[in-house]
């Protein structure tokens, strides 16, 4: 059994995997997209570390602002008690009470917060907060 003859078939120039041959642009493509692929995942690195960062930063504010409002709620009380109040109500934020005072019946606290995870390793953020009475306007 014998079938027909095969013939050549001529592949006209500028086609198929002969044209991508010396110029050397084949799968550059590829390089691009991982490039691309690259700088996006930093992109998005780097805004979510920005976004903890500001998360940290509100949360040292609030730990500070109840801190400060706690002490100043206990101002009759001494110096000794308001602080020590101030302290428990930091403390039950997750944060560090770093100073307390009072002048008066004004309450001054700052704190410490340590970022979860790596950022951590980075350091800490800082809050500080007046609490007191209102005053009016004669």
């Amino acid at each position: 059994m014998t079938g027909p003859a095969v013939q050549p078939v001529a592949v006209p120039a500028g086609r198929g995997a002969a044209a991508a041959g010396p110029s050397g642009d084949r799968g550059s493509a590829t390089v691009l997209v991982i490039s691309l692929c690259a700088v996006l995942v930093l992109l998005a690195t780097v805004l979510v570390t920005l976004g903890s960062v500001a998360v940290v930063r509100h949360r040292a504010a609030g730990a500070a602002d109840a801190g400060a409002l706690a002490a100043a709620a206990r101002a009759l009380s001494g110096s000794t008690a308001a602080c020590r109040k101030a302290d428990e109500v930091v403390r039950a934020q997750a944060a560090q009470l770093l100073s307390c005072g009072l002048a008066g019946d004004v309450a001054e606290v700052v704190v410490q917060v340590r970022p979860g995870g790596w950022l951590g390793t980075l350091g800490t953020v800082s809050g500080r907060a007046r609490a007191g009475p209102g005053t009016t306007v004669p």
